[in-house]
């Protein structure tokens, strides 16, 4: 399933953004986390976002394997905050802002678990990653994974779930990337601006 994600920079237009993304869509990578560092390295700035359809060396915490098929929700947003930035305040803020996505679209009771992960019913549906390098000390790659309209597979049933099983249907993946970018940004400026209670309190 491959869907056209040329809108969603008309979508990001509409909700009055502070930051500037560019989409980067790619059918596939080995991660949206490297290629995001080497376009960083190219040029691009904050608001870059990296999509891809399929990655092949998907990584989540402590170095992990990623599974990331066709069809589900695999980025990796670029952040450059202006002062030291709490990471761990802000990996929870962003599973926040995807548990938070889940709630108001599509009404599924999601999870934030520490440090990284947001369940449902006991179940991975997404998973967060944000990275640095020393060499890029400017920036910070929140990489973001979310089991859309993906099959999982077998072996991981009991611990894994997709928005098409809990829905039992198929979901547009534009509207929810919009989404979830609008609750990152919101999260992120409250981070810059100190507010740190305000996300804390939005984590259940």
């Amino acid at each position: 399933m491959i869907e056209d994600f040329s809108d969603l920079q008309t979508y990001l237009s509409m909700v009055g953004s502070k930051l500037r993304y560019v989409i980067f869509y790619v059918r596939s990578c080995s991660s949206t986390q490297d290629l995001a560092m080497t376009l960083f390295e190219q040029g691009y700035g904050e608001g870059l976002v990296v999509v891809a359809e399929e990655m092949s060396s998907g990584r989540g915490r402590l170095g992990r394997n990623w599974l990331a098929t066709s069809g589900g929700l695999w980025f990796t947003l670029v952040l450059t905050p202006h002062k030291p930035t709490n990471l761990q305040i802000l990996s929870l803020g962003v599973g926040s802002s995807v548990a938070k996505t889940l709630r108001e679209l599509y009404g599924i009771k999601a999870m934030v678990k520490w440090p990284n992960d947001v369940l449902v019913s006991g179940r991975k549906i997404a998973g967060i990653l944000i990275e640095g390098r020393k060499n890029l000390k400017t920036a910070l790659f929140v990489g973001v994974g979310i089991n859309v309209n993906n099959e999982i597979p077998g072996e991981l049933r009991e611990k894994a779930i997709s928005i098409k099983e809990v829905l039992t249907r198929q979901v547009p993946r534009t509207p929810l990337l919009s989404k979830i970018l609008q609750e990152i940004e919101g999260t992120y400026l409250k981070l810059l601006d100190g507010e740190t209670d305000l996300i804390c309190l939005s984590i259940e």
